[in-house]
């Protein structure tokens, strides 16, 4: 491993005063060298970098992510940890060039099941604008397989699948270059499974946070109950539509396609309605 110095970051102390820290990072040699070429590309000849980083929960891909981050970018801080598209797209337009953003715990809005939702294409148009801003983005999920494909595929120049050999373990990393990324997709995608295919790099990282880890804490928190409450309560109007879809889906046998067309909505929005209806127990809100 070699260490690196990547700036600076603020934390608080247990009085609440703010106080700056060095930030030193434990990097795998091999992956040191790849980060350094990948670096000067995007600097020297206007590219901008793309990776997926997946994982279980618990096995450490957002610290991973934080510290690839901090490393391309030293003025990377919280701000440029992103939840959702609306704050993703926000960021990303604003931040200076050459900046590092992540999209941290993306599964909602990159997931291969809601490809049409409002979220995704959003994303998806966004990614395509910024080019010119040369950035170091990363794209933390659960699972690479559940990414839609023109993402998986084009979008994306590497994938980094975080993991541990068992239970209690934790740091561990395969990379994998785009063209070995796309045999893994196409061979992995039914069973999920990350063996499927070679990474090219496989190393450890240290746990250590770039970022104040009470800070992300919270403001990942923050959005998990935002998120939350969105799912969880439907107004009056919304329980009635649902009523509607899935009596018409389920006991008139209308198609999917239909409904999509005579309720305007998608056709994944149709099957959710169907869903929510077959599954009961929602929680009603009065409309005010």
């Amino acid at each position: 491993m070699v260490v690196l110095r990547c700036g600076d970051y603020s934390t608080k102390e247990e009085n609440g005063e703010l106080i700056d820290k060095e930030c030193h990072i434990y990097m795998d040699g091999i992956l040191h060298e790849n980060l350094e070429e990948i670096k000067r590309i995007v600097m020297k000849k206007d590219f901008d970098y793309v990776a997926v980083i997946s994982g279980r929960v618990g096995k450490g891909k957002s610290v991973f992510g934080q510290q690839l981050a901090k490393y391309f970018d030293t003025s990377f801080d919280i701000s440029r940890v992103c939840f959702s598209a609306r704050e993703f797209i926000e960021v990303t337009t604003s931040c200076p060039k050459h900046s590092a953003v992540i999209l941290d715990e993306a599964f909602e809005s990159l997931n291969t099941k809601i490809s049409m939702s409002p979220e995704f294409l959003k994303i998806q148009n966004h990614l395509s604008i910024i080019r010119q801003r040369n950035l170091f983005i990363f794209l933390i999920l659960p699972s690479f397989f559940d990414l839609h494909k023109s993402l998986a595929l084009n979008r994306t120049q590497h994938l980094f699948h975080i993991y541990g050999k068992g239970f209690g373990d934790r740091g561990r990393f395969a990379a994998f270059s785009p063209d070995n990324k796309r045999i893994l997709y196409i061979r992995g995608s039914k069973y999920h499974d990350y063996n499927a295919w070679r990474p090219n790099i496989r190393g450890r990282f240290t746990a250590k946070y770039v970022l104040d880890r009470a800070e992300y804490e919270k403001k990942k928190l923050n959005h998990l109950l935002s998120q939350s409450a969105k799912l969880e309560t439907l107004n009056v109007r919304d329980i009635q539509k649902i009523k509607l879809v899935g009596h018409l889906k389920i006991n008139e046998g209308w198609k999917i396609k239909k409904l999509s067309e005579i309720m305007g909505i998608s056709k994944q929005g149709v099957y959710d309605m169907v869903k929510k209806y077959e599954d009961g127990g929602l929680n009603v809100q009065e409309s005010s």
